[in-house]
């Protein structure tokens, strides 16, 4: 019922209240508090910024909380406590002041102030019937409108809010009331950090170490005993006969100490009356709904002895005050500081008797962040001050660290809020460059920046873009939604490496553009993913991207990805010895590093865990940076495959070039115009200017459409383009194609056997296994002019022709010409169907050699088939649309209708079964000369390989 007419009690006994260093002693007030109220005071004088004050568990935060009012001049004051229990004991020591008196603080003749205690869910009218309290005390359940038919507290109702055990105020539920009311708040707690890394609002106004907590006498250190479980043993039965033990020690028995049992669950906390009942130890309940006259009943049984202690699920685990306890058994320990720091606070209360208190728990069962502190064989006393205190330094840091930074831009946003990926790409600069971080674009990757944070002793800048997404299935703008992204960039000077932390390729290019390195920087050498990698310390590979080294393979994203537990078991000779390092992820063996990746074509490392913040974020940069700077042995632990080296000029001519399979593969999309276009009418022809320059040139169809160079360092510059545009396909989003050329770099093969990628050479191999029996087939060419690919008699045509006419095939189908899928094919009607793919070249010499070119030549024509016979439906269609609308495709052998109405029954049942076969016809190569030819026999495992990632058989037709 309401009190009556609202009053200024606080302000009014505020001139009573006394503060001084003479009330500091065995009966008076504790420093910590002192020195708590002091900062209190100040803090209220300069600041509307929430005030967070860090006190270890025992030293007296209710007194301070009492306190806090009269300090602040307060008009009325809500308060809000973590559990039922805990609200009792506020209310209590707000209607007696017990506590502020016989301290000194407040005189006797001091009247209480009228204390509202919120036992249901608010509403509106109780909101009013409380106006006239003085203070009012509930817990988030039922004050928080983030719960069911709470109504929202009025702004204007407090104009001071104190949260006890304010590290849950990142929690929905209790962040509700911070924001629904206009007021100046209090925040106390044993620590600042929690384990999901999110930050507790306002300014850290005052810590006091718990060092100085037990050197003052306020928190008496305790021990934590190990507790040995067998591997057939119950854990549960085991702590509790260990507890039992614990209790019967003498010393325990005559200072009368009492048991507190901790679980994780309702059910579990029952099973353990019992569990404890059977070892001679009666214990009572107290669950987060038993009513407070229970909770009381139970303390008097345990205070005269008819129970020796507790179990408690959590009700009683935050700001309980009960002296006797010196015993807990950790049934459940918590995985995080904050809530093991209040738990074992419940042991620490100084008592008369001097017994120190004592944790039980088995090692092996804790977990997170909290489990070194476990397997410690350092006494207790001295670890937990220093864990504490590093978290409150580490806080400290943080907040110091946001604060001095520079923050422009139209949206004003917390630098604490921030959490960015532990993901960057790294770039190296030469010596004496540098990059000019301090910049302002108005915009990055075609949006909007909004928000910009800039430390420069840090040398970090951090942006965030906005921009409005239009749905691509969407013809109206009604559904368009906006996006923020966050763009990070650090420089750590002692490695001169540069982090860039984006998901945006065109934002990428406008922010090296910004800071005047986008010609200068240089992706990570092999040598330094080594580095990073043995840094992490692998035990296993689960997943390894590879790219092909001799020749395109055609399956994946941009290259082929092998995944498993272990699949560093798994890998081919031909995926070992025909391809370079794409992509690789890996789990550490020991330490705390988790999962580590590193991608090679875009220079990136990340780690699955977000950072906490900017400055860890810094901190994670300068850690990878180091690391840099370590030994590491050539190549990769325990993982044989192609790394690639850096190179500085082009010094043989070019064979040959194919583009990266995210062209082929629908990841990337080609437009002309406003038009998408056949990924297989693109061709990329290469051409060596001089020993710094390559010469790019892209046609479709035969026309040239874009034209570039690139250097050896994988620099890419548009010289001209004719009207083509890339496309990343599941964002709409374009992009520069000097981008695409630098994020999934041609692969460029040279005469001497080596291959180019972006900024890496790949040499060819010095050791190449021997060739299966069955890919290489001799054929007589006597009666033919090797030198001639195209003519009825006595060329290369003509010979694979009477060939396949003898391979069994219902149909021989010549489509010679741009866009073929093949010289020559031969299908099978039979079931399962057979098609055989023949790709001619003719020799480069009239007597069969060792000419790599040839090679070369002939497997590009099959590279560019592959994506046809990715989906077998696809490629059925496409030969039935040739019979009808190419005059090249010209049927040789068999009945031209019966093939038309065949091609429409295979394309109609898209899961057909099929043999396929993809033949290489070079009768310019040797294979007598094939066993000491290295660089021929890596090229024909490759093609081996990129052919049997999509389950189709590869042969070469060559002569003896």
């Amino acid at each position: 019922m309401p009190f009556g007419e609202p009053t200024r009690y606080f302000q009014r006994h505020h001139a009573e209240v006394r503060l001084g260093w003479e009330l500091v002693g065995e009966h008076g007030l504790r420093r910590a508090q002192l020195g708590a109220a002091w900062a209190i005071a100040a803090h209220d004088t300069a600041s509307r910024d929430p005030a967070l004050v860090v006190l270890p568990t025992g030293v007296g935060k209710t007194l301070l909380l009492c306190l806090a009012p009269y300090l602040m001049r307060a008009k009325r004051v809500l308060v809000v406590t973590p559990g039922r229990l805990v609200r009792s004991q506020v209310t209590a020591a707000f209607e007696t002041l017990q506590d502020l008196k016989r301290s000194g603080v407040l005189p006797e003749t001091v009247t209480a102030p009228r204390v509202a205690v919120v036992d249901h869910r608010a509403t509106n009218a109780d909101w009013a019937a409380w106006r006239s309290a003085s203070v009012v005390v509930g817990t988030p359940n039922v004050l928080s409108d983030g719960y069911p038919q709470v109504e929202r507290l009025p702004q204007d109702m407090f104009d001071l809010v104190i949260f006890d055990e304010a590290h849950h105020l990142p929690a929905r539920v209790w962040e509700a009331i911070l924001q629904a009311v206009n007021a100046r708040a209090l925040l106390l707690t044993a620590t600042p950090t929690r384990r999901d890394g999110k930050p507790l609002p306002g300014e850290l106004i005052y810590s006091y170490p718990l060092s100085l907590a037990i050197s003052d006498g306020v928190y008496a250190p305790i021990s934590f005993r190990p507790v040995a479980c067998g591997e057939h043993e119950d854990p549960d039965q085991v702590l509790a006969t260990a507890a039992a033990v614990r209790l019967a020690d003498p010393v325990h028995r005559e200072a009368e100490s009492r048991l507190l049992v901790r679980t994780g669950t309702q059910a579990q906390a029952r099973t353990l009356l019992d569990v404890y009942a059977e070892v001679g130890v009666k214990l009572g309940l107290v669950l987060a709904d038993t009513s407070p006259a229970a909770v009381r009943q139970i303390l008097r049984e345990v205070t005269a002895g008819r129970k020796q202690g507790f179990v408690a699920v959590g009700a009683m685990i935050e700001g309980f005050d009960f002296p006797s306890l010196k015993i807990a058994a950790y049934h459940h320990p918590h995985r995080s500081l904050a809530p093991t720091l209040q738990f074992v606070g419940r042991l620490s209360r100084v008592g008369a008797e001097g017994v120190r208190g004592e944790l039980l728990a088995v090692p092996e069962l804790v977990q997170g962040e909290t489990a070194e502190l476990y397997r410690q064989r350092r006494d207790w006393a001295e670890l937990m001050p220093e864990i504490v205190e590093a978290a409150e330094l580490r806080e400290r840091e943080i907040r110091r660290y946001v604060s001095r930074a520079e923050r422009t831009g139209p949206l004003d946003i917390p630098p604490r809020a921030f959490a960015p990926p532990r993901s960057a790409r790294i770039y190296r600069l030469g010596d004496g460059e540098e990059p000019q971080l301090d910049v302002n674009p108005p915009r990055l990757g075609r949006a909007d920046v909004v928000f910009r944070f800039h430390d420069p002793p840090t040398a970090l800048v951090a942006f965030v873009t906005h921009r409005v997404i239009s749905q691509r299935w969407a013809r109206t703008r009604m559904l368009a939604v906006p996006e923020f992204e966050l763009h990070l960039a650090t420089w750590v000077r002692e490695q001169s490496a540069l982090f860039v932390g984006t998901e945006s390729p065109p934002a990428l290019d406008d922010m090296l553009k910004a800071f005047g390195v986008e010609d200068t920087v240089r992706k990570l050498t092999a040598r330094d993913l080594t580095r990073l990698v043995y840094a992490a310390d692998p035990g296993t590979y689960f997943s390894v991207g590879l790219r092909a080294a001799q020749a395109r393979r055609a399956k994946g994203a941009t290259y082929d990805m092998t995944a498993g537990p272990a699949v560093q078991g798994a890998l081919s000779y031909e995926e070992r010895n025909s391809t370079t390092l794409g992509h690789v992820m890996a789990r550490p063996k020991t330490g705390n590093r988790g999962t580590v990746g590193f991608s090679v074509n875009k220079s990136k490392l990340w780690e699955p865990e977000n950072a906490g913040s900017l400055y860890e974020f810094r901190e994670w940069a300068t850690e990878r940076a180091g690391e840099l700077d370590q030994p590491a042995p050539p190549g990769l632990p325990g993982l044989d495959v192609l790394l690639g080296e850096p190179f500085d000029s082009f010094d043989s001519e070019v064979l040959g070039a194919s583009f990266d399979a995210s062209i082929f593969s629908g990841e990337l999309a080609v437009l002309m115009g406003a038009e998408q276009c056949d990924p297989s009418m693109l061709e990329a022809i290469v051409r060596r200017e001089d020993p710094e320059t390559l010469e790019l040139l892209i046609t479709v169809a035969g026309s040239p459409l874009w034209r570039g160079v690139q250097t050896p360092f994988g620099a890419v510059t548009e010289i001209e383009n004719a009207g083509i545009q890339m496309m990343i396909a599941g964002t709409g989003e374009l992009v520069a194609m000097t981008r695409v050329l630098h994020d999934a770099p041609l692969a460029v093969y040279m005469t001497d056997g080596s291959t180019v990628i972006g900024d890496v050479l790949l040499p060819a191999r010095e050791e190449v296994g021997a060739l299966p029996a069955d890919m290489v087939s001799v054929e007589d060419w006597e009666t033919v002019d090797i030198t001639n690919e195209v003519g009825d008699q006595a060329t290369v045509q003509a010979r694979t022709r009477e060939l396949a006419s003898v391979d069994g095939g219902d149909w021989v189908i010549s489509d010679h010409g741009s866009g073929e899928l093949a010289d020559v094919i031969s299908l099978s009607a039979s079931d399962p169907v057979r098609l055989r793919l023949y790709h001619c070249k003719a020799s480069g010499g009239s007597v069969p050699d060792r000419r790599l070119g040839d090679l070369y030549e002939v497997l590009s024509q099959v590279v560019k088939t592959i994506p046809w016979v990715l989906v077998p439906g696809v490629l059925w269609g496409e030969m039935a649309r040739r019979l009808d609308e190419r005059d090249a495709f010209r049927v040789l052998h068999g009945d031209e209708q019966a093939l038309r109405l065949r091609l429409a029954e295979l394309a109609r049942v898209s899961f057909s079964a099929s043999e396929i076969q993809m033949i290489a016809v070079q009768p310019g190569v040797s294979v007598a000369q094939l066993e000491g030819w290295q660089s021929g026999r890596a090229l024909l495992h490759a093609a081996a390989g990129w052919c049997s990632s999509e389950s189709v058989r590869f042969r070469l037709l060559a002569s003896a």
